[in-house]
């Protein structure tokens, strides 16, 4: 696997692992992806509800999947004013709950 900034501003953040270097998130060599955004830059919290371990409700979307393959499932969720999100591609719900709840402490 490698990671790589995507990008890292005043705010936000996105952080891709992909299975070559410099996929720059093409679809055939991204796997996952974690972001942050400060308040100014958050997206919309949309999805379905789901709990993450500390308690916290997050927001999922399953991936879309025909054709050449699957797009990512997204998990966004907000811990004080920041939005945090991560995705997978083709991930289950489970999968992406997983990976939110592996992050740093939050």
């Amino acid at each position: 696997m490698y990671a790589t900034i995507l990008n890292n501003s005043s705010n936000s953040y996105g952080v891709e692992l992909a299975t070559v270097a410099g996929c720059n998130t093409t679809q055939a060599c991204t796997f996952s992806y974690v972001m942050g955004y400060s308040p100014t830059a958050a997206p919309t919290l949309t999805g379905s509800q789901v709990p993450l371990s500390n308690g916290t409700t997050a927001y999922f979307t399953p991936p879309l999947c025909g054709g050449a393959g699957c797009s990512d499932s997204t998990l966004l969720f907000k811990i004080g004013s920041n939005v945090y999100g991560v995705g997978i591609k083709g991930g289950s719900v489970t999968q992406t709950i997983d990976l939110a709840n592996s992050m740093a402490q939050f």
